[in-house]
């Protein structure tokens, strides 16, 4: 088994960066380094090889590998971004988060399968970064902002895409504000079809998720802005403004007033 050098990959950077397609003339001997990466599968599927044996891979894998893990890859036409980095930039890092520690610990590589958000944020970064330039502050950034992803829209993956579209549309006004008449709209399927898709994707009825979207915009726009509580009120698509607070109080143990109020301090 060899091992490979941060010396050998990029020895005046921080980060390297590499698409590559694994095909059936790759190395399937295994292999160990002294740095850490972690790789998308962007396409295909194949095996990825460790000392307890072949586990299949296949397109949005993300699979984390430590410095010590020994690993290869077994496939025909597998595409994948590869993020590799030294181990001074990794330990600081994972000093901070206990999340990005767990994701590298055990005897061998880890593989999750990503959320939405998390494949968006990795592809963001393999664009963003700039190994002539880029630092290990920027590669720390990084890994904290691809880890902070996979905690967001998880449930979203076994979504169907068009409902996913159509939730994002609908998370602020106006859409927000017309509400199921919106969705309709937006999705151009009926509300009986709407009601099923939703039920079956994330266990609510439209009613609730639209619900969900209007707490979430009522609590950015009263930390954010200094629009009235009845302009918000107004603007979630309720015309009750006790209901609004009871709605509020429901989904953040306090009033809106309160809320606003809790995050007016400067801290400057």
């Amino acid at each position: 088994m060899g091992t490979i050098l941060w010396r050998d990959v990029a020895p005046a950077s921080s980060v390297h960066i590499a698409f590559t397609n694994i095909g059936i003339s790759y190395s399937k001997d295994l292999h160990d380094h002294n740095f850490y990466e972690f790789f998308l599968v962007v396409s295909g599927s194949g095996e990825h090889l460790t000392k307890s044996g072949p586990h299949k891979i296949t397109q949005g894998d993300l699979i984390y590998v430590a410095a010590e893990h020994a690993h290869s890859i077994r496939a025909q036409d597998l595409d994948i971004i590869n993020i590799a980095f030294p181990a001074e930039v990794w330990r600081p890092a994972v000093a901070i988060s206990a999340d990005l520690a767990a994701a590298f610990q055990g005897p061998e590589p880890h593989c999750v399968r990503t959320t939405p958000a998390q494949r968006e944020r990795f592809m963001y970064w393999a664009n963003e970064l700039n190994p002539q330039q880029d630092q290990a502050i920027a590669v720390q950034a990084m890994l904290f902002d691809v880890m902070r992803a996979s905690r967001i829209n998880s449930e979203d993956e076994s979504a169907p895409v068009w409902l996913r579209q159509v939730l994002e549309q609908m998370a602020r006004p106006p859409h927000l504000t017309e509400g199921m008449s919106a969705m309709v709209a937006l999705s151009k399927r009926s509300r009986e079809y709407i009601w099923r898709s939703c039920r079956q994707a994330y266990g609510k009825s439209p009613q609730e998720l639209l619900n969900q979207l209007r707490m979430a915009y009522a609590e950015r726009a009263l930390r954010l802005s200094n629009e009235s509580i009845l302009h918000i009120c107004y603007d979630c698509g309720l015309s009750s403004v006790s209901h609004f607070y009871r709605m509020f109080r429901k989904s953040y143990g306090i009033t809106p007033k309160q809320y606003r109020l809790s995050h007016a301090r400067a801290v400057t």
